[in-house]
């Protein structure tokens, strides 16, 4: 739309009666103009329109033609979604002292869809604005991008090649493309969606993170001022891929077991045959050149296993097998203690030790009658005064004689030369090194010859410190009770409460994965464990 205000003015020999019309006409304008824009003279606005108008755009433009000798003309435009708009709107000062007969003209953007504007031009001269007839426009109406799928190319387990194309924007800019995907037909953007970082004409993704052997629907999207246009839908297989394993750890490590943790992130969509560790001391475990810990699972798995050769770095890493073939996890390298002698107590009996975590521990319960300077022990029993129990469960001590009545907090005690009874503090770091107080339980017990009931879940499970459920005597020499659900140690400090109060640790058999202590009393009788000294 274009509208035109202009004055042409006759000069030379006119007729009086048209030289007295023309001075009237001009005494009028002057008039109108004095009074109501409050300046000398008056700047023409030519010519002012509307052009090139799209969806969130238009140019404008303006001519000026009666140009005032003022030294500081401004003008520009202004423009509203309401008639008249003024400069308290949308406002673009184009400049200053315009040329007579030159267009000037402004692109404005941001403009919203399928909406009237009203614009006027304006010019202002001391300070005083005057404007232009105003233009009415409409902003165009985008319309849907026209989007093709392609076919999906190069399928794996897990991930697939997809191409979309736009093959028409719909006179609006695309603002994002991508691929909408899932299992049920017929995806949307409420589906999985990963999104192409080209906005290009044609559009290439690699789509990550599917399951392996699943049928997918997947369709290209584009989204533009119109709202989100879909191509058609597309089918395909992912294929059946080896299992995706992780090695979360390896801890607990003594010179003949360890902890493993592994975990089946996904079974690559087909039934596993196989599952475990393997470990080698050279290069990178396989199981081709490894030996191995097997065992069918899926999910979060986890055992204690026999390793070695002791003092050597080991490198381990989980696996798993389907029809695909054999996924593994990262390798993770441990260091294996050194191999540790046995030692002797008082009586020549022999017991195997094992460094767990920062100690030296005796792996058997304490068997002696005799301290280390040969002589007897007192109140000292085999469970049941039955000697045939102290081969798995060894003797039973009171708090006095495991610490040879010494009330100190290291003490030997009933322990081997070079040994001691253990104190609270080590007896935390052997159930940190067994992973906390909510573990260490299950850790410390001997599954497999322990006399452990209820515990059938954990039968596969192995451990150094092999605890047998040696239960306890009443104090003052009472009745015995526990075997086969409970385990109890000495350690050496003494309730600063009560005298008569000593520190022991226990396990019980209906609380498979808890360890606990708490003060006793001195005159009942437990089982005894010794760690090295150590400085």
């Amino acid at each position: 739309m274009i509208v035109k205000s202009y004055h042409k003015i006759p000069f030379g020999n006119a007729a009086p009666v048209r030289t007295l019309i023309f001075l009237l006409l001009l005494t009028a304008e002057f008039v109108l103009l004095n009074s109501c824009q409050k300046f000398e003279h008056a700047t023409g606005i030519d010519e002012v329109g509307v052009k090139d108008i799209g969806i969130h755009e238009a140019i404008f433009y303006m001519q000026l033609g009666d140009v005032s000798s003022s030294p500081s003309i401004q003008f520009g435009f202004c423009w509203a979604s309401h008639s008249l708009p003024t400069l308290d709107d949308s406002v673009y000062h184009k400049g200053e002292n315009p040329q007579l007969d030159v267009t000037y003209d402004y692109q404005t953007v941001a403009l919203t869809q399928k909406s009237v504007y009203y614009m006027r031009a304006f010019t202002i001269e001391n300070g005083t604005p005057v404007f232009s007839d105003e233009v009415r426009f409409e902003t165009l109406t985008a319309n849907l991008a026209t989007v093709q799928t392609s076919p999906v190319t190069n399928t794996t387990g897990t991930t697939a090649d997809c191409v979309g194309s736009v093959i028409n924007d719909g006179g609006s800019s695309i603002t994002s493309v991508g691929f909408c995907y899932n299992i049920t037909g017929n995806p949307t953007n409420n589906d999985s969606v990963q999104y192409s970082t080209s906005l290009a004409d044609e559009f290439a993704l690699k789509l990550t993170g599917l399951l392996p052997a699943t049928h997918y629907y997947v369709r290209a999207f584009a989204i533009n001022d119109a709202g989100i246009s879909y191509g058609s839908v597309v089918e395909f297989n992912t294929n059946v891929d080896v299992p995706s394993v992780e090695t979360v750890s390896i801890s607990q490590v003594t010179a003949t077991k360890a902890f493993f943790k592994g975990r089946i992130i996904h079974r690559g969509g087909a039934q596993l045959t196989d599952s475990g560790f393997c470990f080698t001391t050279v290069g990178v475990p396989t199981l081709s050149n490894s030996e191995e810990i097997r065992f069918s699972h899926s999910g979060n798995f986890e055992i204690v296993g026999n390793i070695g050769p002791a003092n050597t770095t080991l490198y381990v890493r989980a696996f798993a097998q389907n029809s695909a073939g054999v996924g593994y996890g990262a390798t993770i390298s441990i260091k294996i203690p050194a191999a540790t002698a046995n030692v002797q107590d008082g009586e020549g009996n022999s017991y195997r030790t094992a460094k767990l975590g920062e100690h030296l521990w005796m792996l058997q319960n304490l068997k002696s009658k005799k301290y280390a300077d040969g002589t007897d022990i007192p109140d000292v029993t085999a469970y049941n005064n039955d000697e045939l129990n102290v081969s798995v469960m060894g003797r039973l001590y009171t708090w006095n004689a495991a610490m040879h009545q010494s009330a100190d907090t290291l003490t030997q005690g009933a322990c081997p030369n070079g040994w001691h009874v253990p104190t609270t503090s080590e007896w935390n770091k052997l159930v940190a090194f067994y992973g906390g107080w909510d573990k260490a339980g299950l850790f410390i017990k001997d599954i497999q010859n322990g006399l452990w009931v209820e515990l059938d879940e954990m039968s596969n499970n192995l451990t150094d410190f092999a605890a047998p459920a040696g239960g306890s005597r009443q104090q003052e020499l009472g009745a015995f009770g526990g075997i086969g659900t409970t385990c109890y140690f000495w350690a050496s400090e003494t309730s600063y409460k009560d005298a008569g109060m000593a520190q022991a640790y226990s396990s019980l058999a209906w609380y498979n994965e808890q360890f606990t202590g708490a003060f006793t009393i001195k005159t009942i009788s437990m089982s005894m464990r010794c760690v090295q000294n150590h400085p």
